[in-house]
């Protein structure tokens, strides 16, 4: 078996893929192909409901049911990997999240919920759902400059756009994230992640979600990356400076070595 460091990922979907419909079924019918093929890991694209087809805008985290496939098709494929001996990465995109609704100064504050499915009548699921994941702008950063701000603290990583950035430095966030990233170890069998837009909510963030969840030793992969330096159009020759701040970067989360943060 593969040692510490000695891992080969197979990615398992491109931008496209959720095109082709019924995507995990395609995925299952090379499992063992993979594995004998020498692949330890395979990265799963964004697993939840999303705003955008390709996930990366995501909305109810517990809705499994997306472009690429249904819960059952996505589980199904994930036990074929794990039987075959392939680890299953998930992709998460956990430094935002898209929502629908409007508060009641009319901001656009208030997210898409519930997230969690419950049983109808389940008055205690109702309730869990309610308080932890129907949120609204106590979970933005105060600085969310594209959505007037939340309730939350400041963003001191970098800033997106596209959807509200979230305040992980909240325990009350964190927990309702860690919860759910237990859920899909234990529900449907993934076991590391691979993180999206690391650089937008910092290395000590990342590094308790993946210890909380999965466990510091399994490998988990953060999309970080640092700019390189240019002169005009020309790429300089020495990017110590971009090499040094990915380092930072490691060193700020404490990462066991052998977790590995790809330069995009």
């Amino acid at each position: 078996p593969a040692g510490r460091g000695a891992g080969v990922v197979l990615q398992g979907f491109h931008w496209t893929s959720w095109r082709a419909g019924g995507w995990y079924d395609r995925l299952e019918g090379i499992a063992e192909d993979a594995a004998q093929a020498g692949f330890t890991d395979v990265w799963f694209p964004p697993p939840c409901h999303s705003a955008s087809p390709e996930g990366y805008l995501p909305g109810r985290y517990y809705d499994l049911n997306t472009p690429y496939g249904t819960r059952a098709e996505l589980a199904r494929c994930v036990g074929a990997f794990r039987e075959a001996g392939v680890r299953c990465l998930a992709d998460l995109v956990l430094n935002h999240r898209c929502l629908v609704g409007q508060d009641e100064e009319g901001k656009l504050t208030n997210f898409s919920a519930p997230t969690q499915p419950c049983v109808e009548g389940d008055e205690a699921c109702e309730a869990y759902v309610s308080k932890v994941t129907d949120w609204s702008k106590w979970v933005i950063v105060a600085n969310d400059g594209g959505y007037n701000g939340g309730d939350g603290g400041g963003d001191a990583q970098e800033p997106t756009t596209i959807a509200p950035d979230l305040d992980h430095a909240n325990p009350e966030l964190r927990a309702a994230l860690t919860e759910w990233l237990r859920w899909l170890q234990n529900e449907v069998g993934f076991e590391g992640w691979r993180l999206d837009f690391a650089r937008g909510f910092g290395a000590e963030y990342v590094a308790r979600y993946v210890r909380d969840s999965v466990g510091a030793d399994a490998l988990s992969v953060a999309e970080y990356w640092a700019d390189a330096s240019w002169r005009g159009a020309q790429l300089e020759y020495n990017q110590d400076r971009m090499r040094q701040l990915m380092c930072d970067w490691i060193d700020a989360g404490g990462y066991p070595p052998h977790l590995i943060f790809p330069l995009r």
